[in-house]
């Protein structure tokens, strides 16, 4: 008769048990944190570099807009167009022309120094006159820039930015080139508004150490780089650029035998591309460090988890069962009521106490955490309605002082009139309800400050029944989206945009709807826009994503933001709220 095997001890399971899964743990673990420790650290860089590039995208678009508020102040003004004929100029009609663009210089230059761009501009007209701001730059004709590539776009165009190029003088520089017509339409003189390029490069060269940080436009052609010999050459193929890329801010890649970090951030205002590249030794040689040091901790904490089991298994092999027993009755109960009644060596009746605390301790952070998220929320509300874009601020203002440079004390009044009525409406924060003739008048004061800015380009149109002036809606929700109409909506083919607003009840909620006839969505720029609203990115003044998280908290999931992604006559959004007298 065979004798049955005993069975082993429990202590000799839990040491046993114990070593493998320590040993399988430590090692699977230690390998896969490390390679997701690694993974995590570079998307860490990644993002916070591609921040970085975010904030010189923000400041090379502040020079774009700087450049072109400037060469509208002379290309405006300028009064070649009135005197001009196809003979010479006399040397009476050349001073005349001289004294008038001293006075506009004398008149701008306030403007000129607040921007801090270091610029000169040329007038080249057909009956061989030339006109430059800058005495250094040799004279020179409009045919010898006929043979430009440019020049036909600019023909067709009448207004593009040219990459960078050496001028006459050897300097390199970045232009916005723009022709000029008499009152038929015929062509007269091309101007130049010509930025050095030192301007652009200055705004990142301090961050540039080991790495290298530049801007590449969009046919592959570096724009501004701390090495100047490469500027102007053609540095990519694009279209293997953008497959490279695809959705991603940044990639791995391997250039000479090296592995670099490249981070990308996209101006889409000038259709330029930040690029920086990094040695991945110089970002990965602190974790090599750190992975030598985890195998050191990992065999450190074998052999004490080894020691702790034998400890541990000699102590709780019999109370151990029941204390499992209880937390599980723990985990099971939906109100947390449970207590640990389990006894036993000294240790279990601690681990006990300690249990019957935490379990205290939880239910009470859960109560404190269920009221700091309605704290936290209402909080939030808050803070949406008086969030405010710097760059709103900014252009509003920069805007006021141009037209005071410029004379022009109705334009300044009334843009500061409209300021003020929203600064004293988003100030004046009493309640997330506001009547609809209130958000409506928000919405036209918001529209004054862009026409100022944007001209005939924008226009607003409203339709309310007058029987829903005094409904109520939540505060400040229309004008992001008039808003994301206008940013995104004009483009280099649609050049004017008008965006309607309209009101109506429908099965008894109320139904707002934001449409324009811009650019509309694309299938690109409409899964753009959906992982906006999905991360909360912000727009100018105020995210479309708490928008849409504003109604949904206040009003439950049947409400919120949606857009029409049938409407081909550019876009349309949608509104739902219920009605609320």
């Amino acid at each position: 008769m065979n004798k049955r095997r005993a069975p082993l001890k429990l202590k000799t399971i839990l040491i046993i048990l114990t070593a493998c899964i320590i040993t399988c743990t430590l090692g699977i673990s230690g390998i896969i944190s490390f390679q997701m420790f690694e993974k995590l650290m570079v998307q860490k860089i990644s993002n916070s570099r591609v921040d970085v590039l975010s904030q010189i995208s923000e400041k090379v678009s502040t020079i774009k807009s700087n450049a072109e508020m400037l060469s509208n102040l002379y290309f405006y003004n300028e009064n070649l167009t009135e005197i001009y004929h196809d003979g010479s100029f006399t040397e009476e009609e050349k001073k005349q022309i001289q004294d008038h663009f001293n006075n506009i210089e004398k008149m701008t230059g306030m403007t000129q120094a607040a921007t801090g761009l270091e610029f000169y501009y040329t007038f080249l007209m057909e009956n061989g006159y030339v006109y430059t701001s800058d005495p250094k730059t040799r004279m020179q004709s409009l045919a010898d820039y006929r043979n430009k590539l440019w020049f036909l776009d600019v023909m067709e165009e009448k207004e593009k930015w040219i990459s960078t190029y050496e001028d006459i003088q050897g300097r390199s520089v970045i232009s916005i080139a723009r022709t000029m017509k008499d009152k038929d339409g015929k062509f007269i003189g091309l101007f130049l508004f010509n930025i050095y390029e030192h301007n652009f490069s200055q705004v990142f060269e301090a961050l540039s150490g080991q790495n290298d940080i530049y801007i590449v436009d969009h046919d592959g052609n570096i724009v501004s780089h701390k090495n100047k010999e490469l500027i102007g050459i053609r540095f990519y193929d694009m279209d293997v650029m953008n497959q490279m890329f695809q959705h991603e801010n940044y990639s791995i890649i391997e250039k000479s035998q090296k592995k670099y970090l490249f981070s990308i951030f996209k101006n889409q205002e000038l259709d330029w591309m930040i690029v920086e590249e990094i040695p991945l030794e110089l970002l990965l040689g602190d974790v090599q460090s750190i992975g030598r040091r985890m195998v050191l901790i990992g065999l450190v904490i074998f052999a004490v988890s080894m020691l702790v089991c034998l400890y541990i298994s000699q102590r709780t092999a019999r109370p151990l069962k029941e204390l499992v027993y209880e937390l599980e009755k723990v985990g099971r109960s939906e109100k947390n009521e449970q207590t640990f009644e389990v006894s036993g060596w000294r240790e279990i009746n601690t681990i006990c106490e300690e249990c019957n605390y935490m379990n205290q301790r939880i239910r009470g952070l859960v109560t404190a955490i269920k009221e700091s998220e309605k704290k936290k929320r209402a909080a939030e509300m808050g803070f949406m309605q008086s969030q405010m874009s710097p760059h709103f601020l900014y252009n509003t203002l920069f805007s006021i002082r141009c037209l005071v440079d410029m004379g022009n004390k109705e334009g300044a009044i009334g843009i500061i009139d409209a300021f003020t009525s929203i600064l004293k409406y988003i100030l004046s924060y009493k309640s997330e309800f506001v009547d609809v003739a209130q958000e409506i008048k928000f919405l036209e004061d918001y529209s004054v400050l862009q026409k100022y800015r944007y001209g005939d380009q924008f226009s607003l149109e409203i339709e309310c029944p007058s029987e829903l002036y005094q409904k109520k809606v939540l505060r400040m929700i229309l004008e992001p989206l008039v808003e994301n109409s206008l940013f995104h909506g004009l483009d280099d083919e649609v050049e004017r945009i008008h965006v309607t607003v309209s009101f109506k009840i429908e099965a008894g909620d109320m139904i707002i709807t934001v449409t324009d006839d811009g650019v509309g969505f694309t299938d690109e720029n409409f899964m753009k826009l959906s992982r906006k609203i999905r991360s909360g990115e912000q727009s100018n003044m105020i995210g479309m994503n708490n928008i849409r998280e504003r109604l949904k908290m206040t009003f439950g999931k049947k409400y919120g933001l949606s857009i029409d992604t049938n409407y081909e006559e550019g876009a349309r959004i949608f509104v739902k709220m219920p009605v609320i007298d």
